[in-house]
């Protein structure tokens, strides 16, 4: 409990920002500057769960309605991924999974049980919304 309203606290000013930013869970939030990734939030309007991309560019949290924090993970470490083009690979894409891609997907259950991620490695792969488990698909 303790670890979770220290993160918060330490967040807020991401979240601040964020709040101005919002985007809805079911539009494509591509993040476009390599030099610097820009905090993102998607909001999941069935669950009222807000995801949480951190501006260090590793860090995907999801916190509940109430502000409890859920889960907060760097995908390609919990997915035990090695480096590929970069040491430390930032996300620059996050967004819920385009319709068009997503019927080669069917085998993982609904398309907006997941987030898409996209790195500046070129690795990609798809974040589980209810636990943050990270779905390596591949790099180009």
């Amino acid at each position: 409990m303790r670890l979770s309203l220290v993160l918060l606290a330490l967040s807020w000013p991401a979240v601040l920002w964020a709040s101005a930013n919002t985007q809805s869970a079911h539009m494509s939030v591509p993040v476009l500057n390599q030099d610097f990734v820009t905090p993102r939030v998607l909001n999941d309007r069935d669950t009222g769960v807000s995801y949480f991309l951190d501006s260090d560019g590793r860090h995907v949290s999801a916190v509940s309605p109430a502000g409890k924090l859920l889960w907060r993970v760097d995908p390609l470490d919990e997915a035990h991924c090695s480096a590929y083009r970069y040491d430390r690979p930032v996300i620059l894409y996050f967004a819920v999974p385009e319709q068009k891609w997503w019927q080669r997907k069917t085998q993982y259950g609904k398309r907006n049980e997941f987030i898409a991620i996209g790195y500046n490695s070129t690795q990609f792969g798809l974040l589980r919304k209810s636990s943050g488990q990270f779905i390596f698909e591949g790099q180009d």
